[in-house]
């Protein structure tokens, strides 16, 4: 359901950093970005803006959780891995962080964002409300 970007991720254990070549990744703020000035979006937001464009969804869930409910497309980045995977994204890609209930992909969120990211997003809820607002075939637990 989710319309991914076309772009490689990272491995587990890359060793990618916040940094790049020493100094510290910024975003392009796109100006007229729907979301602009947002910190969380809903699942129905995002299943509309997927039809129409390329989101990068992160599951920071850690893998047993992922085995319970997953969304179709997403990338696993177990938090407790952050923050070796983030050159899994250009950090002016659209992206929406998501985890079981939204505490966790939020603190992500903020990190991404106090390092430049600036077109990213808390999925509002986590897992649980995409699965009563946009699917329930994605399991609960």
């Amino acid at each position: 359901m989710t319309k991914m970007a076309e772009h490689e991720p990272g491995s587990v254990g890359s060793g990618a950093e916040l940094t790049s070549g020493g100094s510290s990744r910024t975003a392009a703020h796109v100006g007229n970005d729907v979301w602009d000035g947002r910190f969380g979006v809903s699942g129905p937001e995002v299943r509309t803006r997927a039809s129409r464009e390329d989101l990068v969804m992160l599951d920071v869930r850690e893998a047993d959780e992922l085995e319970r409910a997953r969304i179709s497309g997403v990338w696993h980045v177990p938090l407790s891995t952050f923050p070796s995977h983030l050159t899994l994204t250009p950090p002016d890609a659209p992206t929406v962080v998501v985890c079981h209930h939204g505490v966790r992909s939020a603190w992500v969120v903020h990190q991404l964002r106090r390092a430049g990211w600036r077109r990213v997003f808390n999925l509002d809820g986590g897992i649980d409300a995409w699965y009563h607002e946009v699917d329930p075939s994605v399991g609960r637990y």
